[in-house]
């Protein structure tokens, strides 16, 4: 297909023209190298150093070590080859999460049984795929990935829609007596005048006057229950999400938003039945420590949550501490 299309192809079949016009697209357009931590030096799995070279460990293609003052060290490709598509430059914050974990967990290759290989950006000693995500993600692509890796989780970089993310009011832990018997209304905004109270607001009904789930329920306020939503707190909070990524709210695997505290906010169903979503907050220690990781590598990227702590009085904040 090096030559242009021709128009009387066109005139004879328009579908075999478009078909043509897109794999000359294919072969003209030009990828970015990629940007990864390790290389292949004397059959090592070595870091960038000035002047090193290497070959990819995906595609065994030739790499350079690029060591200037301005990006973070990093391995390219010696030419310009997109080896997995799947791959994103590598940014100071992918580099803290994966050095969270030993080297040998880090950028593995995986295969499928059809021979298909992509690069993990960490795999734990039980499997499981850990996926560092900073730039946005196509539906198909996510779709694609889950079903390569199965078991696996995201971590995805929430600073750059953290003014448009809403944190809520707590909401009991759905596994509790309240949390089963509860139920919230869905699509419920942040209300001005109400940010600052521990209970914002939220509208809800009980399953246990409305056995049956027939007729007219009758609506109470989520304060009423206020003291006995603090005793069976376990981190959850219902959210509004300005202008959200759907792609998150679609995914299968677990995500975990990391808006740049000591915190990763779980994105979850709430009730099943009724599709209310919540996000239920965890340490970030608690889950690189579940998968044989240290968090020491990102404690310098902490600091105040960033998601309108108007809505986290200093009651939430307390327990959060706790």
């Amino acid at each position: 297909f090096s030559e242009p299309p021709n128009k009387e192809l066109g005139r004879q079949d328009p579908h075999l023209l478009q078909c043509v016009i897109q794999e000359q697209t294919k072969l003209t357009t030009r990828q970015p190298p990629l940007h990864m931590q390790y290389s292949i030096v004397d059959g090592l799995r070595i870091v960038p150093s000035p002047k090193l070279k290497g070959s990819c460990p995906a595609c065994g293609n030739p790499m350079i070590a690029k060591c200037g003052s301005k990006v973070i060290w990093h391995w390219a490709h010696a030419g310009r080859v997109h080896c997995d598509p799947w791959w994103e430059n590598e940014t100071e914050w992918h580099r803290a999460w994966k050095s969270c974990f030993p080297t040998e967990q880090r950028e593995i290759i995986k295969f499928d049984s059809e021979g298909e290989k992509h690069i993990a950006d960490v795999q734990t000693p039980s499997g499981m795929v850990i996926e560092f995500q900073n730039s946005p993600i196509s539906f198909e692509e996510l779709q694609s990935r889950e079903k390569f890796y199965g078991d696996m989780l995201w971590i995805v970089n929430a600073r750059s829609f953290a003014k448009q993310f809403f944190l809520m009011s707590p909401v009991p832990d759905p596994e509790t007596e309240l949390g089963q018997d509860i139920v919230f209304s869905a699509g419920q905004k942040p209300i001005e005048l109400l940010k600052p109270a521990p209970l914002a607001g939220l509208h809800c009904w009980l399953r246990s006057e409305n056995i049956g789930h027939a007729g007219m329920v009758r609506i109470r306020g989520s304060d009423e229950f206020a003291e006995k939503i603090f005793e069976s707190y376990n981190g959850h909070h219902l959210f509004y999400w300005k202008k959200p990524r759907d792609v998150w709210l679609k995914a299968t695997a677990p995500v975990f938003f990391d808006f740049g505290d000591d915190a990763l906010w779980h994105l979850m169903t709430y009730h099943e039945d009724y599709a209310i979503k919540a996000i239920r907050r965890i340490l970030k220690s608690d889950l690189v420590g579940k998968h044989g990781g240290n968090i020491e590598a990102i404690k310098f990227q902490m600091g105040e949550t960033p998601i309108h702590p108007q809505v986290a009085p200093d009651q939430i904040r307390a327990l959060w501490r706790g």
